[in-house]
């Protein structure tokens, strides 16, 4: 825009109206720079950016206009009718769906408003041409305006689909009640790290004597201490490390970092977190964890039996303890 406001200031078109808008156009743009970066006022910069943007157009359509109806000269309000659609584009960018729409069809009906007065003799138009130049807008600024509604109803579309998709796939990976990954999800995440050859660490973990927890208080209640059981082990994780239900009482935690004596440490944390804890109706909760690597070749099925070994010696050994396979 500053490039063209310098071409038309050499070539002598540029009026006072241009020279003060220009002007305050820039001071506009530092302003809502520093209210966006430095203040994070980003709806007050969107708003003064819009305003500012439909007065200054407008004002320059109409001036270019009654210029044009006066002396016939055409390039004002050529020139500003086609920087006139960037009312619209920076309407549906920065106001609301209602106010956006509110604020095309205004726009629109102003530059009609101008139509309109070329045909109505309050003004001595001669010039034809100003007459199918305003039809000519009338035409392609209506088109805009519906191509706009459509781009917003395509994005709206859009996202409720992503919605979709993300719900959906919320539901078919992830435990309902739990909110974790299910046996689903865990066993896509360990095929795609035996197809990338990435060493992994799977932690089976059991909850010890959870059908005798079942039969003594109630399934509501064992429903409670596997939510409080949950919580519990995520605050012991590391954000890369996840968690799922594998079924039952039975849970997994996959960890890429933590091969060797670390993840020793990181089993045993988890362990005594869950027997620290206070579980509601119920006085202790345990766990058995069995410990096996991803790695060195192996698949993810003889992976899981090696944990799986590893929880059922934990379990016969007295329980409430970390075996790791070796």
């Amino acid at each position: 825009m500053f490039a063209v406001w310098i071409i038309e200031y050499q070539a002598g078109l540029v009026r006072y109206f241009d020279s003060f808008g220009y002007g305050l156009t820039i001071i506009v743009i530092l302003i809502s720079y520093a209210l966006s970066r430095i203040f994070n006022r980003n709806t007050l910069a969107k708003t003064l950016v819009f305003v500012h943007a439909a007065i200054y157009l407008l004002m320059l359509a109409v001036l270019g206009f009654l210029s044009a109806a006066e002396d016939g000269n055409l390039y004002s309000i050529a020139t500003s009718l086609q920087w006139i659609p960037i009312i619209y584009i920076l309407a549906f960018l920065f106001l609301s769906k209602r106010l956006a729409i509110i604020a095309a069809i205004s726009v629109y009906l102003i530059l009609v408003a101008m139509l309109l007065l070329t045909f109505s003799g309050l003004f001595p138009v001669q010039n034809h041409e100003l007459r199918l130049l305003m039809v000519n807008m009338s035409l392609s600024h209506g088109l805009y305006i519906v191509c706009m509604f459509a781009v917003v109803r395509l994005k709206r579309d859009s996202k409720k689909q992503t919605v979709i998709a993300r719900d959906l796939e919320k539901a078919v990976n992830f435990d309902s009640m739990l909110k974790i990954a299910n046996r689903r999800h865990l066993q896509q995440l360990m095929d795609s790290y035996e197809s990338n050859q990435q060493a992994v660490t799977l932690l089976l973990i059991d909850i010890d004597n959870f059908k005798q927890i079942n039969d003594t208080y109630g399934h509501q209640a064992g429903d409670e201490v596997l939510l409080t059981l949950v919580e519990c082990i995520k605050k012991n994780l590391r954000p890369s490390d996840v968690i799922g239900r594998w079924g039952g009482e039975e849970f997994m935690i996959l960890t890429q970092d933590a091969l060797g004596e670390d993840v020793t440490i990181l089993a045993e944390r988890v362990r005594r977190a869950v027997e620290h804890e206070t579980f509601p109706h119920v006085q202790d909760v345990t766990i058995s964890m069995g410990v096996a690597d991803l790695n060195d070749g192996l698949d993810t099925e003889s992976a899981f039996r090696s944990a799986d070994r590893a929880l059922y010696k934990a379990k016969r050994s007295g329980r409430n303890k970390v075996v790791i396979h070796s």
